[in-house]
């Protein structure tokens, strides 16, 4: 009989713990050097062993302008700020810092306003330089000394006082950009200018909202992605951009420790100490976090924690496939690589309140909306959906089905579409989270398009117009938050096909073409290019993803049967991977859901609509290790 030694090479070993699958598994906190001043609500710059802290709070009424810097083992008291402050964003390095908005107990009580004040560290004393063109405070700050940005924060004297305004600095002054899709503040931020992320915080001020929303920022636009785990506000984060960062501390529950590989995230090692408003910056595998609330003394906290991952060659990862036995929890496991097609799986979602084909979809798993749609008549219906249950809300003000549709939640899009008793319509129309407005039609009469992206750069492609010969059309649009654009058609023309990905990076893939068509094509911001088809022709499934990371589930296959089959795209071929739970076509798809969380609603197998939802869910890419069961 052949052994397991023989058949990969290596024996099962017996462990008292498992070993290590990833580099990011051996990650710890550990306490670090304290801090001279005492503070929460501080700022943070640079790395774990050239950091810089600046600002705060020390009692609830005393707010400094106290700066330390720290080598990786102490903290050395440094010239102060200016302007005392707390609630601050950052950038930049020890020796070449940004700290920029913040509030004190003096800005217009009782109230606190914010502040605009812009300084600039260079490792000896600060500089006041031009302010933001917004005052706030608890804002996220991101970047270099010379390339900044700053999104979100609090400035009560306004209306709403949660804001979603982004800033890019230049090393001189401060220009406004395109505004997050979730209003914030006191949230996690990591990156640069050009890749960021905000990362939870709160919807409200002065009352608290804890939000497990991220969003992700390419230099453009922000776009929503994968929620972290546990919402919360008042949280840190590190990373170096938008496809890796760690996510710690923060509000109840606030030692969590949330990586994000830039698909979704995984809790890893908690903090030892709970202190709320702490500061904290570094990168993914050297963090540091100092100060916070200290709720018994009720004031601010000197401690600093360090997160380090084992570096080689102390890092020792078991062999992908290799069989050990834990002695501890008396269970034989496997260490196991999820790269390639994701080992995800399709579960029950909560049903529609109405059942219903070819709508609009918009958002991710955890907060959608479902737009119109057909029964077979159009109608006006619109439902949210929370990760749990589907809620009615406002309707849309015409009746239609078959639109295209992009955005998040609380700011979506619809377009086009067929109204009764079918005729195309050009009426496109614009979700605030609590209505609809319409705004300016699109250029060209159609239903059935595909759409990505968000309400201030959106895009639509393909569709129908019966007036039309062929009736199939291959238009795209480009939707820059007040008007369309004509811009490249695709290279084949198709009806309702799949859709996933942004505005300068989507994917369309198969649809009608007057007949069962499986072909992709990429766009780039500029142009389609087409690429590889997906392995079963089908037409009318959801998609949902990026443009290199994504899926295509359901549909008919020919001649005209529903199918349950999901496909998973990795930029660069198709992987057949875990069927719908039902077999339906016209489903409706979160659109801006990760690869990692998807969302799919309603469709048919004729002759009913249905009411069901879909949850895709997939582990993380990298290495865990799994427990062997019997089946």
């Amino acid at each position: 009989m052949a052994e397991y030694k023989g058949i990969k090479g290596f024996k099962v070993q017996t462990v008292s713990t498992d070993p290590a699958a990833s580099l990011i598994a051996t990650g710890t906190w550990a306490s670090g050097g304290n801090l001279n001043t005492a503070r929460y609500s501080a700022s943070a710059m640079g790395t774990q062993t050239a950091g810089l802290i600046t600002g705060g709070n020390t009692n609830t009424t005393t707010d400094v302008a106290n700066t330390e810097s720290y080598n990786g083992t102490s903290w050395t008291s440094v010239n102060s700020m200016n302007t005392a402050r707390r609630e601050l964003g950052s950038a930049g390095t020890q020796p070449a810092g940004l700290a920029f908005g913040g509030t004190s107990p003096t800005d217009a009580p009782p109230t606190p306003s914010g502040k605009a004040i812009t300084e600039s560290w260079n490792g000896t004393s600060w500089t006041e330089l031009n302010d933001l063109n917004e005052a706030r405070y608890q804002n996220g700050g991101t970047g270099t000394q010379t390339a900044a940005l700053t999104f979100g924060g609090a400035a009560p004297l306004l209306s709403p006082a949660t804001r979603g305004s982004t800033e890019s600095w230049n090393g001189t002054s401060w220009t406004e950009v395109n505004d997050l899709n979730t209003a914030r503040s006191f949230m996690g931020s990591a990156g640069i200018q050009t890749s960021s992320l905000a990362i939870a915080g709160d919807t409200n001020n002065p009352f608290p909202n804890k939000i497990a929303n991220v969003e992700s920022w390419n230099g453009t636009s922000w776009t929503e992605i994968a929620d972290v785990n546990s919402a919360r506000s008042s949280l840190q984060a590190s990373g170096v951009d938008n496809t890796s960062a760690l996510a710690f501390g923060g509000s109840s529950p606030g030692v969590l420790t949330e990586y994000w590989n830039g698909t979704s995230w995984t809790e890893v090692s908690d903090q030892a100490n709970l202190f709320p408003a702490r500061a904290g910056n570094g990168t993914v595998t050297a963090a540091f976090t100092a100060g916070g609330y200290n709720v018994p003394a009720v004031g601010g906290s000197n401690a600093t924690e360090e997160w380090t991952t084992a570096p080689a060659p102390s890092f020792q990862k078991e062999n992908l496939g290799q069989v050990f036995y834990n002695s501890t929890s008396n269970a034989f496991k496997v260490t196991k690589d999820n790269s390639g097609a994701p080992l995800g799986t399709w579960s029950s979602g909560g049903p529609l309140n109405s059942a219903r084909i070819r709508g609009g979809g918009s958002g991710i798993q955890t907060a959608a909306l479902y737009a119109g749609g057909d029964q077979p008549v159009p109608f006006t219906n619109v439902e949210n959906y929370n990760g749990t249950s589907w809620t009615e809300v406002n309707d849309i003000n015409t009746a239609r089905g078959r639109v295209g549709s992009f955005g998040v939640q609380t700011s979506a899009l619809i377009a086009g579409g067929s109204a009764y008793p079918g005729s195309p319509v050009t009426n496109t129309e614009l979700y605030n989270g609590t209505s609809w407005t319409e705004v300016n039609d699109i250029v060209t009469t159609r239903n059935g398009m595909g759409g990505a992206g968000v309400t201030t750069a959106g895009l639509i492609f393909g569709g129908d117009n019966p007036a039309l010969s062929p009736a199939r059309v291959a238009n795209t649009e480009e939707y820059n938050g007040t008007s369309w654009s004509e811009v490249n058609d695709l290279n084949t023309a198709r009806w309702l096909p799949g859709a996933a990905g942004n505005q300068t990076a989507a994917i369309a893939i198969a649809g009608d073409n007057s007949g069962f068509f499986g072909g992709v094509e990429l766009y780039n911001g500029t142009s389609w290019t087409e690429t590889t088809d997906i392995n079963s022709t089908r037409i009318y499934g959801g998609g949902f993803g990026t443009q290199t990371d994504c899926y295509y589930a359901g549909g008919y296959t020919p001649p005209v049967t529903p199918s349950a089959l999901t496909e998973y795209w990795n930029g660069t071929t198709w992987t057949e991977v875990a069927d719908l739970g039902a077999a339906r076509a016209y489903l409706v798809s979160a659109q801006n859901a990760s690869s990692s969380a998807g969302l799919l609603s309603g469709g048919n197998p004729p002759p009913t609509s249905s009411t069901a939802s879909e949850e895709w869910n997939a582990p993380a890419p990298f290495a865990t290790n799994n427990t062997l069961t019997a089946s």
